[in-house]
């Protein structure tokens, strides 16, 4: 798994399937970390924020899994190979 830091948000990408997991973007970088994941191709599996406008724009990106919950996020962590 390759991890990939902005300021204090970590995205966790899938090196087999490309899948990645947002912990805590904020509404300061989420955007650059939304053209990060666009631009590389990747698919948002997961994103774990506290943020409700955050979580709204990566539903309205991406479409994936958005929650507040870490053991929601760890279960599809947990299904990464």
């Amino acid at each position: 798994m390759i991890e990939k830091t902005f300021n204090d948000s970590k995205v966790y990408i899938c090196e087999d399937t490309a899948r990645v997991i947002v912990y805590n973007p904020s509404p300061e970088n989420k955007m650059d970390i939304i053209d990060f994941i666009d631009k590389s191709n990747f698919t948002c599996a997961a994103v774990f924020t506290e943020h409700a406008s955050v979580a709204r724009t990566y539903q309205y990106y991406f479409n994936c899994s958005v929650t507040n919950n870490m053991r929601d996020v760890k279960k599809i962590e947990e299904s990464f190979s």
